[in-house]
């Protein structure tokens, strides 16, 4: 499997959600672990050819082809502004771009590969707890160099205002997220 890199930087990027992309000039708020899932796919893309499909994955794809649509209607009649389209769209591909490189890696994994997986998934978050600690530093102490490094890292500097520590460089409330639906799964 090609890439392996990659779908290993995407498991340590998982904490890293809503990353400031928009800061750079790169487009939106994104997890940053998209960016590396999606260049694994590019990577694998041929192998796509060769998985085959349950029929419930061809009922969901045409499911979620109807959603789409009904959006698209319902938007065009009922709003003068797409933006929010825009945003599903936007959304509805990156689902797509990890889906399909998901369904790329569970076909062609190994145990050691799995347990990499764990490894890079604990070893983020103990990145982003590092980053929660020089938070909570910054707002103790008001030590203006970590504010500014923090600056670099973080969606919002409401945050540092209102002293919202935000482990996960989101929403300070996406921790729930990663919690149950990543972390207690993966322990």
């Amino acid at each position: 499997m090609k890439g392996k890199l990659f779908i290993y930087m995407a498991a340590f990027s998982l904490p890293f959600d809503s990353f400031p992309f928009n800061n750079y000039g790169l487009g939106s708020n994104k997890p940053l672990s998209l960016l590396f899932i999606g260049i694994f796919l590019i990577f694998n893309f041929t192998k796509l050819r060769k998985i085959s499909l349950f029929k419930s994955d061809y009922i969901f794809m045409l499911f979620s082809i109807l959603i789409l649509a009904l959006s698209l209607i319902k938007v065009s009649f009922y709003y003068e502004n797409i933006e929010g389209f825009l945003v599903f769209i936007n959304s509805f591909f990156g689902f797509i771009i990890i889906t399909l490189s998901i369904i790329v890696y569970l076909n062609n994994m190994d145990s050691v590969s799995n347990l990499k997986i764990l490894k890079s998934i604990m070893f983020g978050y103990l990145v982003s707890l590092f980053f929660g600690i020089m938070e909570l530093v910054y707002f103790i102490f008001k030590i203006e160099g970590i504010g500014f490094i923090l600056s670099f890292f973080l969606r919002d500097g409401n945050y540092l205002s209102n002293q919202r520590v935000q482990f996960a460089f989101g929403e300070p409330s996406y921790i729930g997220f990663h919690m149950y639906l990543v972390l207690i799964p993966a322990y």
